[in-house]
């Protein structure tokens, strides 16, 4: 049933984007569009469902005491008919005209009098039918347009703040965001109240009677049909300097609930960024419409829709220069994630493209597993990226959008590379493999991330005691990092997997594949985090079905105790780290796998997981010298000074 209503809920974004690009199509060449009608009313019927059907999910799913988990009482009989609902529904509206009023004559009245607390007890009557289509549409048929956009100041005028200026309380926030969600629920209706379409026209249409405070209370929390919300919003949200602000977050919350609808109206990028600017709910409500206007929430990285990608990259080259305060970092590192696989497009740092402009439009990357929407130059990438460095949690996203790529392309390059084990080109060349080709991008990923967070927190030393307690945390719950690297049987990584590749994969890589170690420059805590990744790294190659052993490429398969279970699978990395025979019986293993010898084909297990690992680490260390050329900033952190 979730994947059904999933699919319902993508059904309706997709009906809404298509009739919106037609209707767009048809307006330029001066056509009607009064063909798209069936396309709407589809859109709205789609949407009418999903609330039903979730409700008849949460009823299916419930557990009540003493029945058998997937047992329970279900009966549609108890359900309200449609005819029932709007008899209902435009009884209650009548009673609303009716109390609303009193409870005004009682507020002014000398005499005591219940008023008021009718009014309320009635409120919370109707809201308890707020997810009931024809109830809704008939309650507010029966209001009609100049009672339903009056509603919300009816219930601040009662219950609301004592004095202009205040901010509403979170028990009126409440009811009126309820009332939105029963307002978007009528629209749903299959046949509506017929009084109610009216409603909608005449909002839709505007005009004088139309107050655009009320109105945003009204559209602030609920899902609305994409070209009624395209054309209100575009009305009344304008960074103009006279214009409220919180006016234009109650709208902005609105179309973030409707990726296609922010799209179309969210174009002045700069002049709402700078109008929300000094309003941290605005801000996040204006960071949550490019987020979603992005694709982040209805789409996934890798399989962008062109008009999400498009908006993305807006969004990316601007970026800096819409950063006004934090609350926006999130939703900037939330758009990386979700264009994780355009970030690991950008070109090389020794790759003279890496300094052409960024440009949108697909390409081919050359990177198995790939098939990215726009091409970032390095410079534009770290600038975004730096947008969202200054602190972890911030940072986070993104670091699971890169923790679910390099699960995605590791997966990837493992297939590529076992397919030529067992069909290699006819001259028997040694080509670079699909995972070293991989490593490399996301190495430079990770150095121009690292950039970015020495930049902006003004330190290169980003070794610190909090982040060294936090890899150990990762080792102690058991590798979760490990994912990255293993089957996903569905699983996905946490944000933590990708900073566990990208601090352990750095300097000191040569040393910690060494089984028996003559630097002793190198910190005991880096070598263990290095060996720690190549232990992940080598339990998931041989996970993945790489271990060949067909000549020249031969896999040994570990045999030492010390480091094999009973069922020959290595022992988990905390108990080898722990017993240093252990630690050299392992790296033992990976030399018999070529990790160490120049000779070996580059083709064996050791051999990979050794060179994909130095290409992590040097690409990495690429990027790092590259931006402190072109960002002083970096360069002074970097060299120690002030």
């Amino acid at each position: 049933m979730d994947t059904f209503v999933a699919a319902m809920d993508r059904a309706c974004v997709d009906v809404a984007e298509q009739t919106q690009a037609i209707r767009a199509e048809l307006t330029r060449v001066g056509m009607g569009t009064l063909t798209l009608t069936p396309f709407v009313e589809i859109e709205r019927w789609v949407r009418g469902q999903v609330p039903a059907l979730r409700a008849r999910n949460a009823v299916i799913r419930r557990r009540l005491p003493g029945w058998t988990p997937g047992v329970v009482t279900y009966d549609e009989a108890t359900m309200p008919t449609p005819e029932q609902s709007r008899r209902e529904g435009a009884a209650m509206g009548a009673l609303y005209r009716q109390y609303v009023q009193d409870a005004k004559r009682g507020m002014s009245s000398p005499w005591p009098n219940d008023a008021s607390e009718r009014f309320q007890k009635l409120i919370e009557r109707v809201l308890t039918r707020k997810d009931d289509p024809d109830f809704a549409a008939a309650f507010f048929g029966e209001l009609g347009t100049a009672g339903t956009v009056a509603l919300p100041k009816d219930i601040l005028d009662l219950f609301g703040p004592a004095a202009t200026g205040v901010p509403v309380g979170p028990e009126e926030k409440k009811v009126l965001g309820d009332f939105s969600r029963m307002f978007a629920a009528a629209g749903a209706a299959v046949p509506p109240d017929p009084r109610f379409p009216k409603v909608m026209s005449d909002i839709e249409r505007g005009g004088e009677g139309i107050d655009a405070e009320s109105l945003s209370w009204l559209v602030s929390e609920g899902a609305f049909p994409t070209q009624w919300l395209t054309t209100v919003a575009r009305r009344h949200l304008r960074p103009a300097p006279t214009g409220r602000v919180d006016v234009a977050r109650r709208f902005l919350s609105a179309l973030s609930r409707n990726p296609t609808a922010a799209r179309a109206t969210v174009t002045d990028l700069a002049g709402l960024s700078t109008h929300v600017s000094r309003d941290p709910a605005a801000s996040d409500a204006f960071g949550r419409v490019l987020a979603a206007a992005s694709g982040v929430y209805d789409e996934k990285d890798g399989a962008h829709s062109a008009k999400a990608a498009a908006f993305a990259f807006q969004v990316i080259t601007q970026g800096p220069g819409l950063l006004k305060n934090d609350e926006m970092r999130k939703y900037f590192a939330e758009i990386a994630g979700a264009y994780a696989t355009e970030f690991a497009a950008t070109p090389s740092p020794l790759d003279s493209d890496s300094q052409l402009p960024s440009r949108f439009g697909g390409f081919d990357d050359n990177l198995v597993g790939t098939n990215p929407m726009f091409r970032l130059s390095l410079a534009d990438g770290y600038r975004f990226m730096k947008t969202f460095a200054d602190n972890d949690a911030h940072m986070e996203p993104f670091d699971k959008g890169m923790a679910a790529l390099t699960q995605r392309l590791f997966e990837a390059g493992v297939r590529t590379d076992r397919h030529l084990l067992a069909f290699p080109p006819a001259d028997r060349r040694q080509q670079e493999t699909a995972v070293e080709q991989v490593f490399t991008r996301l190495g430079a990923v990770a150095g121009t991330q690292f950039s970015a967070m020495k930049a902006v927190r003004g330190t290169a030393d980003l070794s610190d005691k909090e982040n060294a307690e936090r890899f150990g945390q990762v080792l102690d719950k058991g590798m979760d990092a490990g994912m990255l690297f293993l089957p996903t049987a569905g699983g996905l990584p946490a944000a933590a997997a990708w900073m566990f590749l990208s601090w352990g994969l750095k300097d000191g890589l040569g040393a910690a594949m060494e089984p028996d170690l003559r630097l002793p420059d190198v910190k005991k805590k880096e070598l263990a985090h290095t060996r720690a990744v190549l232990y992940e790294l080598a339990t998931g190659l041989v996970a993945q079905g790489y271990t060949s052993k067909d000549p020249p490429v031969g896999f040994k398969p570990p045999t030492d105790p010390l480091i094999v279970e009973e069922h020959g699978r290595l022992r988990p990395y905390s108990e080898i780290s722990a017993d240093p025979r252990a630690n050299k019986a392992f790296l033992d293993w990976l030399k018999e796998n070529g990790s160490v010898d120049d000779a070996a084909d580059r083709r064996m297990l050791g051999k990979v997981a050794g060179a994909a690992s130095r290409k992590f680490a040097g690409e990495g260390a690429n990027a790092e010298n590259h931006l402190s050329t072109v960002d002083p900033e970096l360069k002074r952190v970097l060299d120690g000074g002030d």
